[in-house]
């Protein structure tokens, strides 16, 4: 179990928070969009943790702790609100 609060996979969780803040933030009034993007964050993580475990191919994914899973969703949501913020 990943119990790490920050691994290798915050990059990626990171990187897709600026791509929602990219994608919201030509079509999308603030309100509306920070709520789609953390649910679309949260959504994920639990896709994520009951879907995915074991060997797919290139990416090994593991179980995570809840502490894991929250600051997952945080740092993806960082990544919205940089890209979000600069770009409206």
């Amino acid at each position: 179990m990943n119990k790490a609060i920050l691994d290798h996979w915050s990059i990626m969780h990171f990187a897709i928070g600026l791509l929602l803040g990219v994608l919201f933030a030509k079509f999308l009034k603030k309100e509306y969009a920070m709520l789609i993007a953390l649910a679309l964050l949260i959504a994920w993580e639990f896709f994520e943790n009951f879907t995915f475990h074991g060997n797919w191919g290139f990416i090994y994914f593991r179980e995570e702790s809840l502490l894991n899973m929250i600051s997952d969703v945080i740092v993806g949501f960082i990544g919205f609100l940089v890209t979000f913020n600069w770009l409206k």
